[in-house]
């Protein structure tokens, strides 16, 4: 059940999470949304809404749903201090270099495919959406061109398009 699943707000050994929501929704049939937990307080959180439908987003072919869902895990398990073999032939193909990944991203950016996706959450009405435009793909799309040295956002600082053409909506009040 989803929502005794919701809080873990509880568990002390949570220290750092990485949480990545595919933004494309299953088929109504399936019954399944994401859901949003509530983590324990210190608890480093890092959530992010990436591309592709749910376990395909880490599908081993090599496409920007799956290229970025690879650097998204790698960059935070290297970042926990665990090594990472991209020397294995599968590795590989989904290890693009930065560049590459942000060409790819960028691509992404451009497709105007608006979508909202609803979620289990501790508050009602969160949800989960691709806005049909964006001043960056993601959180890490905008981590990853900072990296890269990229000051302005790809998207463009027009008035009224969100930060992220993919991101999270929560309700107001």
């Amino acid at each position: 059940n989803a929502n005794q699943a919701m809080d873990v707000s509880f568990v002390p050994n949570l220290g750092r999470i990485l949480v990545l929501y595919p933004y494309e929704p299953l088929p109504a049939i399936a019954f399944h949304a994401p859901l949003i937990a509530k983590f324990p307080q210190g608890c480093h959180v890092e959530q992010d809404v990436i591309l592709g439908c749910h376990q395909g987003a880490l599908w081993l072919r090599p496409r920007p749903d799956t290229c970025l869902a690879f650097a998204r895990i790698r960059d935070f398990i290297i970042a926990c201090g665990s090594n990472v073999d991209t020397n294995k032939s599968l590795a590989r193909e989904l290890d693009m270099p930065p560049n590459r990944l942000a060409d790819m991203l960028q691509t992404e950016l451009k497709c105007n495919a608006p979508m909202t996706r609803c979620t289990h959450a501790p508050v009602t009405g969160v949800q989960i959406v691709r806005y049909s435009a964006g001043q960056y793909l993601n959180r890490y799309h905008q981590a990853l061109l900072q990296r890269l040295g990229v000051c302005e956002p790809p998207g463009g600082g027009r008035p009224g398009c969100p930060l992220y053409m993919l991101d999270f909506v929560y309700p107001e009040g």
